[in-house]
């Protein structure tokens, strides 16, 4: 007997992701020059690597010396109570790969090596992994610049009115002109 006779599947809900353009991702890595952030960005954009595969890659993983120079996924960061854990239990078995480095990333972590005092590459000022928080402050630095369109709302007599701002690549922010989309 068949038990999945007249099961029924529930309907798959589609998520509507926001996806960076070329133009938005090149502008977000101008961002953060000389910024920890633009490594995330490159692993993430260059590399296809998850967040927690970033946050938990560590100097003896990154082979820049090799023919062909390659990143080895072996840690995973997760955050428990704002508690950073690097572990070596990966997501699935398929996520313990290597992975070739573009050019322009091999460059940045040379620099970074270079200048790094941590077992991590991106370390807060203590060479410890980053927590969520720190990391949230550091995603927040791009995504106020970012061209994102943002619903703001503010409360007159009691009422809620919502304005829509719609940032424009190169423009400067209203209140904050040292700011730039």
């Amino acid at each position: 007997v068949n038990p999945t006779v007249g099961a029924t599947l529930p309907e798959a809900k589609a998520t509507k992701r926001a996806v960076w353009s070329d133009e938005e991702a090149i502008h977000a890595l101008d961002v953060c020059d000389s910024f920890p952030l633009r490594i995330c960005l490159y692993l993430a954009l260059g590399c296809s690597m998850r967040l927690g595969e970033i946050l938990g890659l560590q100097w003896d993983c990154v082979h820049l010396d090799a023919s062909t120079p390659y990143i080895s996924v072996r840690r995973a960061w997760r955050s428990e109570k704002n508690r950073p854990q690097v572990t070596t239990i990966l997501k699935s078995n398929a996520a313990r790969r290597d992975i070739p480095i573009p050019q322009c990333l091999v460059e940045c972590l040379q620099e970074a090596k270079a200048s790094s005092k941590s077992d991590h590459v991106i370390a807060d000022s203590k060479g410890q992994p980053l927590s969520y928080s720190q990391f949230q402050r550091l995603w927040q630095y791009i995504v106020v610049r970012s061209t994102k369109e943002r619903i703001y709302r503010k409360y007159v007599n009691g009422q809620c009115i919502k304005q829509t701002i719609s940032p424009v690549l190169g423009q400067h922010k209203l209140k904050n002109p040292k700011i730039v989309y």
